[in-house]
């Protein structure tokens, strides 16, 4: 695994590459970091060359968080112009839209999207439980609390209903949130496999 930094538009973005070949970008969701990826980084390895970077705000990289799409779209671009891009593959998780490569700056680079938990379907299939925990993150956050709104959307996200529809019980945000960094992991790549990744001689490829 190789640690670096590219430069963004007045932020410093952190990023792991591992494996060779076709270059291939992954973008974690709002909230997130590139160790979401978890093993998918090791699997997808074996055919490409995998980028795995953080946005501004999140993980190792500087600058506070933002809102604005077209600023991480820009980030984006910073990361596909990196020696030996050439034609990229990116791949998004959630909070990333299609809009984001041609917002990029470097549109020519990307060879094919995918977009793995599009920001409509939050909305689209919202729970009560849902709605509640972040209205709660929220609150807290215009209060200027920013920690116990933060406290506020672990609880939610961390209480998230395991497989048989059992609730994962609380054990503290570290405990629940490498839980949840393992369980993202996991959709992350079932996803791709519905999508058409397989594998063959002994390599992981997008059909």
């Amino acid at each position: 695994m190789v640690t670096g930094t590219v430069q963004g538009r007045g932020a410093v973005l952190a990023y792991d590459e591992l494996g060779s070949g076709r270059p291939l970008v992954l973008v974690h969701g709002t909230g997130a970091d590139a160790p979401t990826w978890g093993r998918t980084v090791t699997d997808l390895a074996q055919a490409y060359r995998v980028i795995a970077y953080d946005r501004r705000g999140y993980g190792r990289s500087t600058h506070d968080p933002v809102r604005d799409y077209r600023v991480h779209a820009s980030d984006l671009g910073a990361v596909l112009r990196m020696p030996g891009s050439r034609r990229t593959s990116s791949v998004g998780a959630r909070g990333v839209t299609p809009r984001w490569p041609s917002r990029s700056k470097a549109p020519e680079l990307v060879r094919s999207l995918v977009v793995v938990e599009a920001p409509f379907h939050g909305l689209r299939h919202a729970t009560r439980s849902m709605l509640s925990g972040l209205a709660a993150a929220k609150v807290a956050q215009l209060r200027g609390r920013p920690e116990q709104g933060a406290a506020a959307f672990a609880r939610w996200a961390s209480g998230l209903r395991g497989g048989g529809n059992r609730k994962v019980r609380y054990r503290g945000i570290e405990k629940n949130n490498a839980w949840l960094h393992t369980r993202t992991a996991a959709l992350n790549l079932r996803r791709l496999l519905k999508l058409g990744l397989v594998r063959q001689d002994g390599t992981w490829v997008l059909a």
